[in-house]
């Protein structure tokens, strides 16, 4: 990949290159330095500009070259041109090696938004993409700290952080899951009144401090006196202390393979989750916005 002044130099005529840099270097002799030329050859090439535009661009008649009117119009929109091919390298620099870093919760539940991906990527097959996994309460961390340009997760996790801006992708189901082989297990739907005097499983605070909050809210508004057995750290002990029947729990449909344990949905529960896109609330650069605007048209959110 070409620096950005040799891309400069190869689109702009090199006299010019040689003009600004009399200009911002006050001299023809710091200049001719700079650029590795006799101060004779440096002057004439700009003598030669001059001729082509019919046009004085310096006052020699002092110490240091003065810009003529013509001249600062002339270097002005030369700076312009400069700044237009640098934003062109730029651009031509992030469609062959631009990388973007993808925090994510859970696995199961991404099936949705890989195919998402998958379909912004036939767009942009140059853009490298990376994905990282984290708990409820470190993926809002990565993108505060930059680790993560875009995250997927839980609402929960991320709207009680200013910085982060989120959009509703979908709604999950909220269900009960227990073994196969316990009591509840004969049911096809649940009510919450059939939950009073089971063993839970839950996630600790250390998944996730503002999942657990908002967990134990809903039990509460639930009238759930909450009867814990146990509290795990990771998704997949829940999930297996469940199937072997250690207590049941209470998760969303979407995160669950049927054939691990019993899924039930839970009716007329306070308990809701869904899940969402999370960026910084602040301009992207257009790699990212064009992953986000995909991800939108991919779940329609343009049109809700």
């Amino acid at each position: 990949m070409m620096a950005n002044n040799q891309i400069v130099n190869n689109m702009l005529d090199k006299k010019v290159i040689y003009f600004m840099s009399v200009v911002e270097e006050k001299s023809f002799s710091a200049a001719a330095k700079k650029l590795y030329l006799s101060q004779p050859n440096l002057s004439k090439q700009v003598t030669l500009l001059e001729k082509e535009l019919n046009v004085t661009l310096f006052d020699r008649t002092g110490y240091r070259p003065v810009l003529t009117r013509a001249g600062e119009i002339y270097y002005n929109e030369c700076k312009k041109l400069q700044h237009q091919i640098d934003d062109l390298n730029k651009h031509i620099q992030q469609v062959d090696t631009y990388e973007i870093k993808i925090g994510f919760t859970g696995l199961y539940q991404n099936r949705k938004i890989i195919n998402a991906i998958n379909e912004y990527k036939k767009g942009y097959p140059n853009i490298k993409i990376s994905f990282d996994q984290y708990n409820f309460g470190d993926v809002a961390k990565s993108l505060i700290n930059h680790a993560t340009n875009i995250s997927f997760g839980i609402e929960s996790s991320f709207k009680y952080y200013q910085p982060i801006k989120y959009h509703v992708l979908y709604d999950y189901e909220i269900c009960v899951i227990c073994s196969f082989d316990h009591p509840l297990s004969k049911y096809d739907e649940i009510e919450v009144e059939q939950l009073q005097n089971e063993e839970f499983i839950i996630l600790s605070q250390k998944y996730g401090y503002q999942f657990y909050q908002d967990f134990m809210d809903a039990c509460k508004q639930d009238g759930l006196n909450l009867k814990i057995k146990k509290e795990v750290e990771s998704f997949d002990s829940l999930v297996f202390d469940v199937s072997i029947g250690e207590g049941i729990a209470i998760v969303s449909s979407e995160v669950v393979r049927q054939g691990e344990v019993k899924v039930i949905p839970l009716k007329n529960s306070h308990h809701h989750s869904r899940y969402v896109i999370a960026y910084l609330d602040k301009p992207q650069d257009q790699p990212i916005q064009n992953l986000i605007n995909s991800i939108f048209n991919y779940f329609n959110l343009y049109n809700k």
